[in-house]
């Protein structure tokens, strides 16, 4: 496409964001043409020759008589017939009309001029290739597929796999429900943008910037979890990702029954224990110091049993509060998946801002607009990254204004399959599409197996599993369809 599409990102685009939305909005819809195969425009001469020749003087001679005017029998007209367009169109009564030629009861027995049989079967005969044959020779090309938005689904998942998110942005925002069209809530001629939609996409992306960034570290060095009670014997986990270094471990618990019996409940990490409690009446922290690996580990409360009684039973359960960590110990807290998916970069010494911002927007565009990025797509977010930088904005501030841009681009909302280039060539499968599956038809079988445009991007370990190797197919590990 064309760098001029893109126009340059300035200060009154940020400050007006549906200006900067129509600007590159409209081109792109101008840029997408559709072109017809000479193969076609060549039976369309050759069907209007015959017309001419034939089909029309063989109506004039035969069925205009009873079959024209304003008392034309059976409401059939051949005069307002000027020429082959529309015969498909009508097919069952041109089906008709071939049958009552070909079997000789038009024109009627009784009129002056019959048609010979040879006349009749070469009318017949194409009538019946114009309005029920396909010519297979045609150059197979259906054209270009309408250019689309994601629908709400398509929006969800691929917001999912492209940032790591584990929400509903379209829900959080209020999307007005997509159009339908056959059945289908994924047909282009229905996938239309609204007023509406396009406020709620803005929407939409200031909500998964504000989730997905953390402004303060320290925010993260704590997390915690509920859980039901536990009954005789019965286990609870849940699972929480950790930088290496020193945790302190916390469970809330009550045993509910009067009196001063306790009984035993033990902590297991990664199904190994670490720690047995006895826990009494009284609502408790109880609290253990771990060291643990870089990582997601599972961590398990186990009601170990019951001393009292042999069975579960509802009075003498033991309540969880809450399951918390907290740490690392002298370490930098873990960030969120979706945070340290973003910031793969920041400014150092050696890194300036628009260096760590490039960094950043360079892959993440590349996937977001499904293709290869052009040198302008990422110059206009580093561009806004860096004025807000120079405005006061904290680096984290400028990237989320960054991503909110990236994520209101019609080259993320709108699908739009670029089959041939501008000499007419297919699609050719490059290095850039060979390693990042930016490529039509690997975005159509992720659309079909996933209903989202990428299939879990997250990790090279994850991405080298459905890369296309030379000569091999693309792996596409897809979900389950129920």
């Amino acid at each position: 496409m064309p760098a001029t599409l893109n126009p340059p990102l300035q200060l009154k685009d940020v400050m007006d964001p549906l200006r900067y939305f129509a600007r590159t909005l409209i081109p792109l819809g101008l840029a997408i043409g559709c072109s017809l195969g000479s193969g076609a425009t060549a039976l369309a001469d050759e069907a209007d020759e015959f017309w001419e020749r034939d089909f029309k003087p063989f109506l004039q001679n035969y069925c205009f008589d009873c079959h024209s005017g304003d008392s034309a029998e059976a409401d059939i007209d051949f005069e307002l017939y000027k020429s082959t367009d529309g015969l498909a169109n009508e097919r069952p009564r041109w089906n008709q009309v071939r049958g009552m030629i070909e079997i000789g009861a038009m024109p009627p027995a009784d009129y002056d001029v019959q048609p010979s049989r040879e006349a009749r079967e070469k009318i017949a005969n194409w009538l019946d290739h114009q309005v029920n044959s396909v010519d297979c020779g045609l150059d197979l090309d259906p054209g270009r597929v309408t250019m689309r938005r994601l629908n709400n689904v398509e929006y969800d998942n691929t917001l999912r796999d492209l940032l790591g998110i584990d929400f509903s942005p379209s829900k959080l925002a209020g999307f007005p429900s997509d159009s339908v069209g056959n059945g289908f809530d994924n047909q282009g001629d229905v996938l239309t943008l609204s007023p509406i939609q396009l406020e709620k996409y803005f929407q939409a992306s200031q909500i998964v910037t504000s989730r997905i960034i953390v402004h303060d570290p320290e925010t993260q060095r704590e997390h915690q979890s509920n859980m039901p009670a536990l009954y005789r014997r019965d286990q609870r986990s849940v699972r929480f990702d950790f930088a290496a270094g020193e945790y302190e471990v916390r469970a809330r618990l009550e045993f509910q029954q009067d009196g001063k019996e306790k009984v035993p409940v033990s902590l297991l990490v990664d199904g190994q224990e670490i720690q047995r409690w006895e826990v009494g009446k009284k609502r408790t922290t109880y609290a253990v110091d771990h060291e643990f690996t870089a990582g997601s580990h599972e961590l398990t409360l186990h009601y170990v049993d019951d001393p009292g009684s042999d069975e579960k039973s509802y009075r003498r359960r033991v309540d969880v509060e809450f399951v918390a960590i907290e740490g690392p110990r002298d370490e930098e807290p873990l960030m969120p998946e979706p945070h340290r998916r973003l910031f793969v970069s920041r400014p150092t010494d050696d890194t300036s801002v628009s260096e760590a911002a490039r960094q950043i927007f360079q892959p993440l565009i590349g996937q977001a607009f499904r293709r290869e990025p052009q040198p302008i797509d990422v110059d206009r977010v580093v561009n806004l990254v860096q004025l807000a930088v120079d405005e006061g904005e904290s680096f984290e501030n400028a990237v989320g204004l960054g991503l909110q841009s990236v994520l209101v681009s019609p080259h993320f909302l709108f699908r739009v399959e670029n089959a041939e280039d501008d000499a007419g060539e297919l699609e050719q499968l490059t290095d850039y599409a060979r390693l990042t599956g930016c490529h039509t038809l690997y975005g159509r079988v992720c659309l079909t197996t996933n209903c989202s445009i990428w299939p879990a991007m997250a990790n090279s370990a994850t991405h080298q599993r459905w890369r296309l190797k030379r000569g091999g197919c693309w792996q596409i590990p897809s979900r389950r369809l129920w």
